[in-house]
């Protein structure tokens, strides 16, 4: 046998769509999900039922869920696909992807050996920290962390999308014709392999360069024992951004992806390819030029050719 067979993680592999409402460093955590539907009756009483206003307040409840779950989106082959790459790749990374790719841990390691051994080690005051630089630290970590992450997400995107053979995994992601939080999750084996290493090469090498610096263990700003920064993006419409439900930042789009931006970026319209590729901030596509706003509502097509 190649690899031995661990079935305690394919026991949690097929779990892992219900353990995923429980665990807040997922996107599909219980408390992201509530406050998508309660952004989602926001956008629906602002923009529908206003318009509406002739009929009676006893109907809001049956039109909110039509417009939140129509069957047409939920139940239907593109979504049952989601759910299925969702179930495939949580086990590929269970069982081949933990196990045979480096850990953050080791490559902030051999960052701090490659670091000493080029530089030298640095001479350090001592290793008691006040409370002020204590938590300059922290706070510098976190936001150096975010931003390397976000620039990396934003950078191997583009390079998805602009190099042939790695379109040919991407475009299994684009080829999702109608959008829930699950298609998140539709994505090619190669593409989640890429995906988790660029995640694991940028934290370890972060944190083996403020470990350098610093000489001391460093802990991130978190909220429920998540980075804080990624906890606000989930909780303010993060799954949102795969979904019908238009909801846009207005002039915040210049810092902030909106959900509608990242509608834009999988429209299936030639005017709409190869744009906001950002994850969180839209600060790499404005850099890159590749910044769309959502001024207004359009309507859209997705998948990778108009039906």
């Amino acid at each position: 046998m190649l690899f031995p067979i661990d079935e305690e993680a394919i026991y949690e592999a097929v779990l892992v769509p219900m353990q995923f409402l429980l665990e807040p460093n997922k996107r599909l955590y219980f408390g992201y999900i509530l406050s998508a539907l309660i952004l989602a009756t926001w956008v629906y009483h602002r923009h529908i039922w206003r318009s509406r206003n002739s009929l009676s307040q006893s109907l809001f409840l049956a039109g909110l869920l039509r417009f939140i779950f129509p069957k047409a989106i939920w139940l239907n082959r593109s979504s049952a696909i989601d759910f299925g790459l969702l179930c495939l790749n949580a086990t590929l990374k269970a069982l081949l992807f933990i196990p045979l790719i480096i850990s953050a841990f080791s490559v902030g390691f051999y960052t701090v050996k490659l670091l000493t051994l080029v530089f030298g080690p640095l001479e350090l005051s001592g290793t008691e920290t006040s409370t002020v630089s204590q938590s300059f630290l922290i706070l510098s970590y976190s936001l150096s962390l975010t931003l390397v992450l976000d620039a990396s997400r934003y950078l191997l995107h583009r390079l998805m999308h602009q190099i042939p053979w790695l379109w040919q995994f991407h475009k299994w992601h684009h080829s999702a014709r109608t959008m829930t939080p699950l298609t998140l999750y539709r994505i090619h084996p190669v593409e989640s392999a890429l995906q988790y290493t660029r995640d694991v090469l940028v934290t370890g090498v972060v944190t083996g360069c403020f470990f350098y610096c610093s000489g001391q263990n460093i802990d991130l700003t978190t909220i429920m024992g998540v980075n804080a920064a990624r906890f606000a993006f989930n909780l303010f419409g993060a799954n949102l951004r795969h979904s019908h439900i238009w909801l846009s930042f207005g002039p915040l789009e210049r810092i902030f992806i909106s959900p509608a931006q990242h509608q834009i970026h999988h429209s299936s319209a030639p005017e709409h390819h190869n744009l906001n590729f950002g994850s969180q901030l839209s600060i790499w596509d404005r850099m890159g030029g590749t910044l769309y706003r959502t001024d207004q509502y359009e309507r859209l097509n997705f998948g990778l050719k108009r039906p």
